[in-house]
């Protein structure tokens, strides 16, 4: 899943995620993410991986919340999450609706692909619950 205002930075993102073997879905704004979570198969997909932007982020955090209760709920691994905020906002991000365990990377706006896709490909790796952080609060 990527949810990120930027066209061509979602279209690279996504690509990306293609490369790196993940089924992606993209969405432009919060409700759109919001629609995703409710009907998507988030909870059904093993290794499931959440690029968002930080800001739609922020707007969907009970949605998040919710995804992250109900996942807790069954024996599949959680979600990951990579969080994208603009440049200059790394010191003051803190994840929204999720538990910081399940933050594989934050990323600061421009970003480079090549550690966009080496996350993604050791998120979907993961065999066990439990990693080791890329990111710390």
């Amino acid at each position: 899943m990527v949810a990120e205002r930027d066209p061509a930075l979602r279209q690279l993102t996504g690509s990306v995620l293609r490369q790196a073997g993940y089924d992606v879905r993209e969405c432009s704004n919060a409700l759109q993410l919001k629609a995703e979570l409710y009907s998507s198969p988030v909870l059904a997909t093993e290794n499931a991986l959440l690029v968002l932007s930080a800001d739609i982020a922020a707007q969907c955090a009970s949605e998040l919340r919710m995804l992250e209760r109900a996942r807790a709920a069954t024996p599949r691994h959680p979600p990951a999450y990579v969080f994208v905020c603009e440049f200059g906002a790394l010191k003051q991000f803190t994840p929204p609706g999720v538990s910081e365990h399940e933050v594989a990377a934050v990323l600061e706006k421009p970003f480079d692909v090549d550690e966009l896709e080496r996350v993604a490909l050791r998120c979907l790796a993961r065999k066990a619950p439990g990693r080791a952080q890329e990111w710390k609060p």
